[in-house]
């Protein structure tokens, strides 16, 4: 749940949306701790011992994986629409941290919802998770990520040309 603020406050800061400190009287101290023993948290580098700011790792924040895509897959990533390139990045990111075994159109369709508000608003809920699903199901048969046995934890795998 810290950790989650911490990312979470991370992204409001850039848009210069500022969010309350984590201090003792929250008793949040025993977490931060722990994320921090396991490096997935650290100090700012300007912050004294009078007022730690802490930061995520760079690696779960991580949201543009556009370059790494583009080294993978070349130009049949980057001569997808938008929309197909959101939602490789999306199981890009996940491949990364998850040990589920991938991710299906709905939980695709979940977590882009919150990145992309404005076509949803102008689409509707259900027409965007059906363009999801679409969208979803025309990537599988080119092969763009693979059977679970096959890919990096079972989302993607680089083509062969």
């Amino acid at each position: 749940m810290v950790l989650a603020y911490i990312i979470k406050s991370e992204r409001a800061n850039r848009h210069e949306r500022y969010t309350i400190a984590l201090t003792a009287d929250n008793n949040h101290f025993g977490a931060i701790a722990d994320l921090e023993r396991w490096g997935l948290i650290m100090k700012h580098p300007d912050c004294d011992d009078f007022h730690r700011v802490f930061i995520a790792a760079s690696e779960l924040v991580e949201e543009d994986v556009s370059p790494e895509l583009s080294a993978l897959f070349g130009s049949l990533y980057t001569g997808l629409d938008p929309f197909y390139q959101a939602i490789m990045r999306i199981v890009y990111l996940a491949d990364g941290f998850s040990s589920a075994g991938g991710l299906n159109a709905k939980q695709i369709y979940r977590l882009l919802r919150t990145r992309m508000m404005d076509e949803v608003r102008i689409v509707g809920e259900d027409e965007f998770y059906r363009a999801v699903r679409r969208r979803v199901q025309n990537l599988a048969p080119q092969r763009i990520w693979s059977d679970p046995e096959k890919g990096r934890n079972g989302f993607i795998q680089p083509i062969s040309c």
